[in-house]
């Protein structure tokens, strides 16, 4: 309901009588000029003072475009203008009047003769406005002697005035009389006779001539004075009529002169009566009449002249700039001129239009860009100022609360364009037209003819494209010469010219250059090879014809290869979106299309109406280009009546009506389907009248419902073009607006049919997905995809996966679908989700019962897409959201998912075991599961390895595990072929017993080295092994994958196995390490053969630091393999080995018998051997002493211990007192010293010695060889 109009501003403001009380304040501008700030109008005043105190100054020129402010400039001198300036105005100002003719009409030009007349009654009316306007600022009484009589007021005192004269001029008749004749009068008037006799003892002199004079010339005086002021005696000018109202005057004379030159005497003795002494002459220009300023120079020259040099009187003309076509006839016209800069131009004009608004309405979107827009064609601040009142009233009046950018937009069209606003209420003008047009759907045939025209140009050119089925240039040319010569006929003709060239079809397909010389050539024939005459001849229009159709056909081939051809296409579909669009596009949206010459034109053509270089019609070029700009913004639309009047109910109720106006207002669609609506039926057909009915903000739910449930087919042909806006391209929020505001209030049988109607096919199916897909509010797209698969008639497209794709997609963005089903409706929607193939990417909580219940069915249908969160959510719901069937589900999954009793949940979890395992059992418990797991088919070997690395389980017996490989990464990222076990190996997930060991030993596969790897970390706990396993052939495999493995990173596990297994092995395996080979010597696992023997030195005899422990261990366990192969033993490569022997001989566990032998061997191989290192342990020299029978044998072995240095001195004296010769047994003797001669050996027995202290002082006594020495039992012995 509109509220009651306040006539603000219209009506005087009464003052409250509460003193306290704030007084209201007007919002409006007066057009009159104003007062400017005395520091802008400073320099003003001062030029103008100037100007008036120069004697010779006497016609000044305040110039400046219309609105730049001259008579504010003017005024605000005049009230600071000094004491000796007395001021007047004369406004002269002449406007635009729009004669009464209908648009269509267009005036002729009028006769010369008739021009010229109507000119000079332009001149005269102007002349008679100055003089008028002049005479008539003094009052009657100051012009005593005007000859221009005029109306006016007599005064109380003017009265008084006169009466006294009147009796004045009568008394002093009378007086004269009665001097002249006192007893005719004293009769007459029945007086006294000593009245009469008083006056005639008066002297006779005095009584006749003297006062009777006096009082007549008094008389007269008072007569003729009065006579005068009525200009009985002024006749200079014969007038027989002047007509002061209509400013028309009838001369007797036979010519007719300017006013101004007949009154000029009016004038004069105007000014010599007034002191007035300037005279400011406003908008004279106006009148585009020259000869007038010529007129007023020129009585300006005649008033001056009669006046004295030092009281001129000026004319001060406000005009402006171009009134005189020179700059010479201006400044030899004027004697001063002083411009007036702009106070506003379209570089502010913004500004001082931004301040007659209030700050709240700039809050209103797009009001400043309106008001800057529109500030752009306001002329003056006139004008600026009418705008801006008209708009203040008007919105208080008419539209309080509305759209103020149209409301203002209106104001300033109504007071730029009035001709155009008032012929409105004829029917007439530009903007009725324009909208008429547009509402009646005929305005859009300008743009669409453009589209068509365009698109008709475009798929000829895709046709011809598309027609040219050949591929290169090639056959192009094949093609076009087949109908001379083919590919069939090319060995039996030719091509030929006048000038004897021949052309041969191969040579010239294959060559361009050769292809336009031929059909360049003159005498182009078809020659037959043959027979060598010409069959054809090819003029050349038909040469032409054919070269310019190879490079038509060449052009259209390069737009497929260079992608104009997509480019073609691409745009024809724009043209098609374009062209659909343009039926509901907005008018701004067709007029901005249209361009500004468009616009013109169609204005031209439709309406009749053209823009004429003035406004002579009614029309300029400003004024079109303004209405343009007006509807280009959309600052004026269809609704444009509704805010030059006042709404009254009647067909529509106050809320429909603010609907309605809410709509054209563009007001928020969140506002608009909130208001309430009483009468739909009849705002449906307004909206239709005004072209509003397919703007998003007129979707009203109640709108869109009775569109719905009426079937007529106007009603359902303007539901489908509504449909069509909503689906859109890049209107995606028309559909969120549908679900939120629309559907919300609808029954969802109602929203399920119109969701039918958006999808009422295939492809418009295909359409609505689309544009679902593209939404922002994931949400609604969802809702209303949901809605879509509650349908009955649902249309799908089976054939292709475009529409399972966006489906999917959309559905994956929200997980509580099952709680968007409408209820009633769940067996419909999964039986849709069937029938098109899909399942629900995405379940989330649903706290509906229909949800859960729903949830079930698509567990069991499975309709749903495994993922960890939808699981959860699916065990949840199922559940009730039990915590505790949810933490058991955590431990037990696989278990948990099997007490639901859906057997179709359990397989979606095996179908998806790699995910499953990912995102639930491998952080489970549920480790009896595991062997199950493991020899699921569909288990990937990456997730194989996840599990075993990740999952803390233990496989109990291997040989349940089904032997399987496949691909894995590796910690490098390289692919890598590995089997099952080795993974269960790598993560040590096979416990270690040793019936798994004899099972996995057992296998075919290559377990290495990840068996080894395994049996190395477990070895110590394998307590289950067989006290007498002797099996040889798992011994080999144990050697083969365990044992000889160099994965093992010590012996120990290689001891485990030894110590484990009862056996010797004959001969030695192949690929041992020295260091394997040597434990099994350590466990005796190798027999002490010498075939055994050989294979050793064999297999490491390169290892020389490492191989004779080994050996001389192998040895020792059978030492008799020393004393039966010495030879074999101690000679390596025809060499003695001394290390070896050395190993072997200090052996304490080597038998003395044996080492015996084998020192009488070696001294019978090569006595020798004894001059070296010693091979025996020196503490075993006493021992062996007594056992040797050789003497030489035992000398030989002392002196290898003294020269080692490490024998006892007892053991000393036991050896040395074996030997027999004089020499050892002086050696041991008891004497203090001792002198002897002593041989080679002997001297070198000796020094030994005493180099271990055995003697003493041993030194030669002379050159034949005689030694002293102190023996060991000598008394002088010194011992420590």
């Amino acid at each position: 309901m509109m509220k009651t109009p306040r006539l603000a501003g219209l009506l005087a403001l009464v003052k409250t009588e509460k003193d306290n009380e704030n007084a209201e304040t007007y919002d409006y501008d007066a057009l009159t000029p104003s007062l400017m700030d005395e520091k802008d109008a400073q320099h003003y005043v001062n030029a103008l003072n100037f100007a008036c105190h120069q004697p010779d100054i006497k016609n000044i020129a305040v110039t400046g475009p219309y609105g730049a402010g001259k008579s504010s400039v003017l005024l605000t001198w005049s009230k600071r203008r000094e004491k000796d300036l007395k001021i007047m105005t004369v406004s002269l100002a002449d406007f635009d009047m729009i004669q009464a003719t209908t648009e269509t009409e267009y005036r002729a030009a009028e006769p010369s003769a008739k021009t010229e007349k109507k000119a000079r009654q332009q001149e005269k009316s102007i002349e008679y406005s100055i003089l008028q306007q002049i005479l008539y600022k003094a009052r009657k009484s100051e012009l005593p002697y005007s000859r221009i009589e005029r109306i006016a007021d007599v005064t109380p005192s003017q009265t008084r005035k006169m009466a006294m004269g009147l009796l004045a001029t009568v008394g002093f008749s009378l007086s004269g009389l009665i001097f002249l004749f006192p007893d005719y009068f004293r009769n007459k008037l029945s007086l006294s006779t000593a009245f009469s006799e008083f006056i005639l003892n008066i002297p006779s002199v005095v009584r006749i001539v003297f006062l009777p004079g006096c009082a007549f010339f008094i008389t007269f005086y008072l007569v003729l004075s009065k006579l005068h002021r009525m200009g009985i005696f002024d006749r200079r000018v014969s007038i027989d009529k002047i007509d002061l109202s209509k400013g028309a005057t009838i001369s007797t004379r036979p010519s007719d002169p300017s006013l101004l030159n007949v009154f000029i005497d009016e004038i004069v003795y105007f000014f010599e009566r007034q002191k007035y002494n300037v005279v400011i002459f406003e908008d004279l220009d106006r009148h585009n009449d020259g000869a007038i300023f010529i007129k007023l120079r020129e009585i300006n020259q005649i008033i001056n002249n009669s006046r004295p040099e030092t009281h001129p009187v000026r004319f001060i003309y406000a005009l402006r700039d171009d009134i005189f076509n020179s700059p010479e006839s201006r400044t030899k016209f004027f004697d001063f001129v002083m411009p007036v800069i702009p106070v506003m131009d379209s570089q502010n004009a913004t500004d001082h239009f931004s301040k007659k608004f209030r700050k709240d309405e700039f809050n209103v979107a797009g009001f400043e860009q309106c008001v800057a827009r529109l500030a752009i064609f306001i002329p003056d601040m006139r004008v600026l100022n009418s705008i801006a009142n008209e708009f203040r009233l008007y919105r208080n009046l008419v539209n309080n609360g509305e759209n103020i950018i149209r409301l203002l937009s209106l104001i300033a069209y109504k007071n730029l364009c009035s001709r155009d606003y008032h012929l409105i209420d004829t029917k007439q003008g530009i903007l009725y037209g324009v909208i008429n047009s547009h509402i009646s759907e005929g305005f859009i045939s300008i743009v669409e003819d453009r589209i068509k025209t365009e698109m008709k140009s475009l798929n000829l050119e895709i046709s011809e494209i598309n027609e040219e089925h050949e591929t290169n240039k090639h056959d192009i040319v094949r093609n076009i010469l087949q109908i001379y010569i083919s590919d069939k006929t090319k060995k039996h003709f030719i091509f030929s010219n006048q000038n004897g060239e021949l052309f041969n079809l191969d040579n010239i397909i294959n060559d361009e250059n050769l292809l336009f010389a031929m059909l360049k050539s003159h005498g182009l024939y078809v020659r037959a090879v043959n027979f060598g005459t010409n069959i054809a001849n090819i003029d050349s229009s038909e040469a032409n014809e054919m070269l310019d159709k190879y490079k038509e056909r060449c052009k259209l081939l390069s737009s497929i290869s260079d992608g104009k051809l997509s480019v073609l296409e691409k745009r024809a579909e724009h043209l098609r979106q374009q062209r659909r669009k343009l039926q509901v596009s907005s008018l701004g949206t067709l007029i901005e299309r249209m361009g500004s010459e468009g616009f013109r034109d169609w204005v031209s053509e439709n309406l009749n109406i053209d823009c004429g270089p003035d406004n002579s019609e009614g029309y300029t070029a400003s004024q079109f280009d303004f209405i343009y700009s007006l509807l280009r913004w959309e600052y004026l639309s269809t609704d444009y009546m509704s805010y030059r009047s006042i709404f009254i109910p009647g067909n529509l109720s106050s809320s429909d009506n603010e609907f309605i106006l809410a709509v054209s207002a563009g007001r928020d669609y969140s506002i608009t389907t909130a208001m309430p609506l009483e009468r739909t039926a009849n705002v449906i057909k307004k909206l239709n009248e005004l072209g509003l009915l397919h703007q998003d903000n007129a979707w009203h739910a109640r709108v869109l419902l009775h569109l719905l449930q009426h079937e007529s087919e106007g009603e359902r042909n303007q539901l489908m073009k509504v449909i069509s806006l909503q689906l859109e391209e890049g209107e995606e929020t028309r559909l969120e607006r549908l679900k939120e505001q629309i559907f919300s209030f609808w029954d969802a049988a109602d929203a399920i049919r119109y969701v039918e109607l958006m999808a009422c096919g295939c492809e418009e199916t295909g359409l609505f997905l689309n544009r679902l897909l593209q939404m922002n509010n994931t949400q609604v797209a969802s809702r209303l995809l949901v809605i879509f698969f509650c349908s009955s008639e649902m249309h799908w497209n089976y054939e292709t996966t475009d529409m399972k794709y966006m489906a999917t997609k959309i559905f994956s963005e929200h997980g509580d679908i099952p709680d968007m089903v409408p209820d009633g409706y769940a067996e419909l929607f999964t039986a849709n989700l069937r029938r098109a193939d899909l399942a629900l990417p995405l379940i989330g909580d649903c706290k509906s019962a229909q949800g859960g219940e729903l949830i079930a069915r698509i567990a069991e249908l499975k309709l749903w897409t495994y993922s960890k969160g939808n699981l959860v959510n699916m065990v949840r719901i199922l559940s009730n959201y039990s915590d505790v069937v949810y933490e058991q589900f955590l431990k037990k999954p696989l278990h948990t998912i099997e007490s639901f009793n859906i057997s179709q949940l359990n397989y979606v979890a095996l179908e998806n075991i790699n995910d499953f395992i990912d995102d639930f059992f491998i952080s489970s418990e549920e480790y009896e599961k595991v062997t199950s797991i493991l020899n699921n088919p569909g288990l990937s070997f990456y997730k194989l390895d996840d599990l075993s690395r990740k999952m803390t389980f233990l496989i109990s017996d291997i040989s349940k595990i089904k032997k399987r490989s496949g691909e894995t990464f590796s910690f490098n990222s390289t692919v890598l072929e590995r089997s099952i076990y080795e993974m269960l190996f790598e993560n040590n997930r096979i416990e270690p017993t040793w019936a798994n060991v004899n099972y996995l030993v057992n296998l075919s596969d290559d377990l290495s080295p990840w068996f080894a790897i395994w049996f190395d970390r477990n070895y110590d706990k394998i307590i289950d092994i067989p006290t007498a396993f002797s099996s040889f052939e798992v011994f080999r495999r144990l050697m083969y994958k365990i044992y000889q493995s160099k994965a093992l990173t010590s012996d120990s596990p290689r001891r485990k196995i030894l110590s484990s297994i009862q056996l010797t092995i004959l001969s030695l395996p192949d690929g041992l390490t020295i260091d394997e080979a040597a434990l099994l010597v350590e466990y005796g696992k190798l027999a002490p053969t010498a075939y055994v023997y050989q294979q050793l030195y064999q297999a490491f005899h390169t290892e020389r630091e490492n191989i004779y422990p080994l050996l001389a261990d192998l040895v020792l366990q059978r030492p008799g393999l020393l004393e039966n192969e010495p030879d074999l033993i101690l000679i390596n490569d025809g060499e003695f080995d001394y290390t070896l022997a050395k190993l072997l001989l200090t052996r304490k566990t080597m038998p003395a018998s044996i080492l015996l032998s084998t020192l009488n061997w070696l001294w019978s191989y090569d006595s020798k051997l004894f001059d070296g290192p010693v091979f025996i342990a020196s503490s075993m020299l006493p021992q062996l002493a007594p056992r040797l029978t050789d003497e030489k044998t035992l000398r030989a072995i002392l002196v290898q211990c003294l020269k080692a240095g490490d024998v006892s001195h007892d053991a000393l004296f036991s050896v040395v007192a074996l030997l027999s010769d004089p020499a050892s047994k002086a050696f041991i003797s008891d004497l203090n010293y001792k002198s002897m001669d002593l041989t080679e050996d002997e001297w070198e027995l000796a020094q030994l010695l005493e180099s271990v202290g055995f003697i003493q002082s041993l030194k030669q006594e002379n050159r034949d060889g005689r030694f002293r020495f102190v023996p060991y039992n000598s008394p002088v012995f010194r011992r420590e």
